[in-house]
């Protein structure tokens, strides 16, 4: 097993990594977002019997269905902050009153 002694650059990078994928997660939750608000408004739209909005809003849904698991993992995995929890539970609060 080879013996590594870390730098100041090393922790540099790290803070780096941390920060990119903060902001990674920050742009899946912007996606993520965007995604459920253009579900909603194809499923209110697919409800008013408009059958394009009805195929429309099948798609939408599988594409927030995997953003929605990934973020997930990064909630489980705790890679999200305070913060990205917090817009997280915002976002879905929004929705389930939506559907209401």
């Amino acid at each position: 097993m080879e013996s590594r002694s870390y730098t100041y650059f090393d922790s540099i990078d790290h803070r780096e990594v941390v920060r990119t994928k903060r902001v990674d997660l920050d742009q899946m939750l912007d996606d993520y977002e965007v995604c459920l608000h253009t579900y909603l408004s194809c499923h209110r739209k697919a409800m008013a019997g408009d059958q394009e909005a009805l195929t429309r809003d099948q798609a939408v849904m599988e594409q927030t269905m995997v953003l929605q698991k990934k973020i997930y993992n990064a909630a489980e995995t705790n890679e999200l902050s305070t913060a990205q929890r917090d817009r997280m539970t915002t976002i879905q609060n929004k929705m389930l009153h939506v559907l209401q």
